[in-house]
């Protein structure tokens, strides 16, 4: 086979797409009726949905299994990163051994095959630096310290965010020895653990932050200024473990709850009652005002009631689930979209996780909340 169409006509393009085998460097082509222009870049989609139009086989099977299974995690550059190997034995060289660079020249020449090409002759340090990233070798050893999927769909922006020149902050993960897709997920949400002792921990941990949530950090550190704890971010990154974190949430807790029953301070607000955009259901009660946040948080042993000033200010509420098992649920306001709500937190006693049976009836309510709350707007 010398090349292969793919009928993009069918699918409402004027042109069709013609690519020529791996022995042919792949060359792609846009074929109108009456002339054929050069492909300038990538397709944008992965060669499983190229394989559909190659009915024996024979297109695909002269492409080098090592570099499918290579380029298989990045569908939106297949085709571009196998053009680039096809043409270039430095491209070939830097796909074998760090993919992941090859894929931001990619990323930033997505319709410049020519350009990509070029860039791919300098040294892998000088690529990143012509991609306005930093190109020391810590770098290159950031990158090989990656232990990612790339099925997330973010994992890529993540990177590049690391990698950028002026904020260096790919440095902050110097001492971890693998750095998974949850790591560069708390990074941007709490950067101030990267790099501390509690953040090494998280890394090292099996569980890593999923038994812990993301929810747990922000209600410490809520907790912590709820409680006028002078710096408790100090306090925070300083725990040895996510275990430690837990006890040092619980004493905060049971901190704040003393000083609610002991001193009984409310806040100026406490008596007014809580907006309800969404009801609940048999099991799933609305908390309707600030005793009830209270009475909630110190039945579940947890800091629900520092999340008073966003309920009444309408961005956020919470909800008691009763039965299958007693559940804590917050929701956040957004402050925009068709549906302007998403799940926050499902927590149980202590911010133990809540059941798979309880987790999906939780989805099955606020899916149906969703479909009402749209069907209102729409009458």
């Amino acid at each position: 086979m010398t090349a292969l169409t793919i009928s993009t006509t069918e699918l409402g393009y004027d042109f069709d797409i013609e690519l020529s085998s791996w022995h042919n460097k792949l060359r792609g082509y846009r074929v109108f009726p009456n002339k054929k222009t050069p492909l300038d870049g990538g397709l944008g989609i992965g060669l499983n949905f190229v394989a559909q139009y190659d009915l024996d086989g024979e297109w695909l099977s002269q492409i080098p299994e090592r570099y499918l299974a290579i380029t298989e995690p990045f569908p939106e550059y297949q085709y571009q990163l196998l053009w680039l190997a096809a043409n270039s034995a430095a491209a070939a060289q830097i796909l074998a051994s760090r993919p992941i660079i090859l894929v931001l020249v990619c990323h930033r020449f997505r319709v410049d095959n020519e350009s990509a090409l070029r860039l791919c002759q300098l040294g892998q340090r000088c690529i990143l630096q012509a991609l306005g990233f930093d190109g020391r070798k810590a770098a290159l050893k950031f990158l090989d310290r990656l232990n990612l999927r790339f099925n997330q769909g973010s994992e890529l922006e993540h990177i590049i965010r690391l990698l950028n020149v002026k904020e260096q902050r790919y440095l902050k993960f110097k001492h971890y020895s693998s750095i998974e897709y949850n790591n560069l997920v708390l990074d941007q949400i709490h950067p101030f653990l990267t790099g501390s002792r509690l953040g090494l921990s998280v890394a090292k941990e099996q569980r890593g932050y999923r038994t812990c949530g993301l929810a747990t950090f922000q209600d410490v550190l809520m907790l912590g200024r709820d409680l006028g704890i002078h710096d408790p971010i100090a306090h925070i990154v300083r725990q040895p473990s996510l275990a430690a974190l837990e006890q040092l949430h619980d004493r905060w807790t049971e901190q704040r709850n003393q000083r609610i029953y002991g001193e009984r301070v409310k806040p100026i607000d406490h008596d007014v009652p809580y907006s309800l955009p969404l009801k609940g259901s048999r099991s799933i009660i609305p908390i309707k005002d600030y005793q009830a946040l209270v009475e909630e948080g110190r039945k579940q042993r947890h800091c629900i009631s520092v999340y008073h000033s966003r309920i009444s200010s309408e961005r956020y509420c919470a909800f008691s689930m009763q039965h299958p098992e007693r559940l804590t649920i917050g929701i956040r306001r957004l402050p925009r979209g068709r549906f302007p709500f998403e799940i926050d937190q499902i927590s149980g006693v202590k911010n133990a996780l809540p059941s798979e049976e309880s987790r999906q009836l939780v989805h099955a309510w606020f899916s149906q909340c969703r479909q009402t709350w749209c069907a209102e707007k729409a009458s």
